[in-house]
């Protein structure tokens, strides 16, 4: 390939002959295919019909001089984006030079393994040819370590050390209160401001693994207070899951055992300063040790959550093929706070029978589920029927019926149980969507179960490409079943909805307006609250973006109703 070179190129019949001009070959170009070279220097070439160099004496100076990067940039800069620019085959890409991690792989290429497994969406998983169907996976994410950055976004680099600047803006919030809730003497309605800037700095362990730490540091000038803080946000995890497949006969079966952890921590808390400034329910800064001084933000355990499932599955197609019938035992423990002293149990017996076959238009299951949170002592079994299908083109059909009942010490008022689902695209442009019924619901990582009694519907309509509206509806309630209060502090029955209006009559310009509904409907709690809300966002620039939002809010009940008025003004610029 000839860089740097000015080329004249003049017709010959068939062929394109080239002359170079001013320059000197320093190594051999391979020839294109039926190429011939011409002399023993190779300073003159004669090419096939069709082929040639480019760009050609007419074609240069439309390329716009020196300062452009597909000239080469041998007389002058050609700025930080030669790479995108420049097309292939024209000007060579220079070869990678392997960077320090990448000369010593036997160091870091181990690390990077033992690393992995505490960044975000990796893991450990062991498995061998002499254990087929059985594997061990290790997960956790320490809120510290992560693979999703580039050294060349970085603003700053020092060896390792990387600082990179992710935005830097301001804003402001104005609120006028009205009503009987009291604030501190300098928390009261009126204006409050920031400037901020948010970065993160990392140190580079191995070739794509790094130490991160996002922050954002803000200054408030009407309390003149400086808030800094790292790591806000992190949330550390852990999982360790073991499984064992295998086939027994026509069954397939497996045994699972599957660990997660929520810590709750932050290893950077030490690092925040509590710069804060308030204008009524509203404020700008950090105060999470004001809040509560005498611990460190999320690290006191009362946010830890851990526990363990171990179950057996078992599998196998009946009735011919067009049915597959499915049985899932497991005992699960969960533990709230480091201590592991807040323990609670939950034993699952699942049977379910499901139609796989293409004959019948709606695909019917049996199921039947056992749950016990005490160690057997009582009891809750759940017989449903369910149904699921197409009732037009247009149309999706779901459904469930079955009975809730408790034996033993449990709540032994049976329930029926059952819902229904639609959901209907009237045109290209809008949908709706119905759901209604009354289900019992057991949660995954904590030891609760509820009924809840619930209809809901919502529409959405695209007007044209840049104009969206929707709107949504729903009124619920729910009951604690383990204790079985009826009507008591844990039952709730709320009603709420809203519309949401999106217009973006410019490429660069959005506008969003809405309104919201909350009200309770139990009787010792009733309350009614209205939140409407504009909003203007425009990109100002390539990565400079302002906002400007007016929100109202009304409540009335409980203790004291209030009216409110807010406007918020933000600026940001990103890097």
């Amino acid at each position: 390939m000839f860089t740097g070179i000015q080329l004249n190129s003049f017709a010959l019949g068939r062929m394109v002959l080239c002359v170079l001009v001013g320059t000197t070959l320093h190594a051999q170009e391979p020839l294109l295919p039926g190429a011939q070279a011409l002399t023993d220097d190779s300073t003159l070439l004669l090419l096939p019909d069709g082929a040639g160099y480019f760009p050609t004496e007419g074609e240069f100076p439309l390329l716009r001089g020196a300062a452009n990067s597909r000239t080469g940039g041998v007389d002058g800069n050609i700025g930080p984006d030669l790479r995108m620019q420049t097309a292939t085959d024209l000007f060579p890409y220079e070869e990678p030079v392997p960077n320090f991690y990448q000369r010593h792989p036997h160091i870091f290429r181990n690390l990077d393994h033992l690393l992995g497994i505490f960044t975000p969406n990796d893991a450990w998983t062991i498995e061998s040819q002499e254990m087929r169907n059985k594997s061990l996976t290790l997960d956790a994410n320490t809120g510290l370590l992560t693979r999703s950055f580039s050294p060349d976004l970085a603003t700053v680099k020092l060896g390792p050390l990387y600082f990179d600047l992710l935005w830097v803006g301001a804003g402001a919030i104005w609120s006028d209160f009205n009503g009987r809730q009291t604030f501190p003497p300098d928390g009261g309605d009126g204006v409050i401001s920031y400037v901020d800037l948010g970065f993160r700095a990392l140190f580079r362990f191995t070739d794509t693994i790094y130490l991160s730490a996002a922050g954002q540091l803000m200054y408030l000038p009407q309390s003149n207070e400086i808030a800094f803080g790292l790591g806000y946000g992190n949330q550390a995890s852990i999982g360790i899951d073991l499984f064992f497949g295998d086939t027994w006969g026509e069954w397939d079966v497996s045994f699972t055992s599957a660990f997660f952890g929520r810590p709750g921590l932050n290893f950077y808390a030490d690092t925040w300063n509590d710069g804060f400034d308030r204008a009524g329910r509203y404020w700008f800064g950090f105060q999470q040790r004001r809040a509560n001084p005498t611990q460190q933000f999320a690290n006191d355990g009362r946010g830890a959550l851990f526990g363990n499932t171990v179950a057996f599955n078992a599998s196998r197609l009946v009735l011919g093929g067009a049915w597959r019938f499915w049985s899932r035992l497991s005992h699960t423990d969960f533990w709230q706070g480091f201590d592991f002293d807040n323990h609670g149990k939950r034993e699952q017996l699942s049977l379910l029978l499901g139609y796989e076959g293409s004959i019948l238009p709606f695909a019917p299951r049996f199921s039947y589920d056992m749950w016990s949170f005490d160690g057997f002592e009582s009891l809750f079994h759940q017989f449903m029927v369910g149904l699921t299908g197409r009732l037009t083109e247009n149309i999706n059909w779901a459904s469930n019926v079955g009975y809730l009942f408790g034996t033993g010490g449990a709540n032994s008022q049976g329930r029926f149980l059952w819902n229904m689902s639609l959901q209907h695209n009237i045109t290209a442009r809008t949908n709706h969507w119905l759901s209604f019924g009354e289900m019992f619901f057991a949660n995954d990582v904590a030891d609760e179960a509820i009924t809840t009694r619930y209809l809901g519907y919502g529409l959405t309509h695209n007007f044209a490409r840049n104009l969206h509206f929707s709107i949504f509806g729903q009124i619920s309630d729910r009951e604690d079943v383990l204790h079985g209060r009826r009507g008591g502090f844990d039952a709730s029955e709320r009603a709420g909805g809203g519309a949401i209006l999106t217009y973006k009559p410019l490429d660069f310009t959005a506008i969003s307006a809405s309104i919201m509904h909350d009200t309770s409907l139990k009787p010792t709690d009733l309350y009614t609250r209205w939140l409407s809300r504009i909003q203007i966002t425009q990109q100002l620039s390539m990565r400079l973006t302002g906002t400007l939002m007016y929100q109202y809010e009304e409540s009335s009940g409980r203790a004291a109703g209030f009216t409110e008025h807010m406007v918020q003004l933000g600026l940001r610029r990103y890097f």
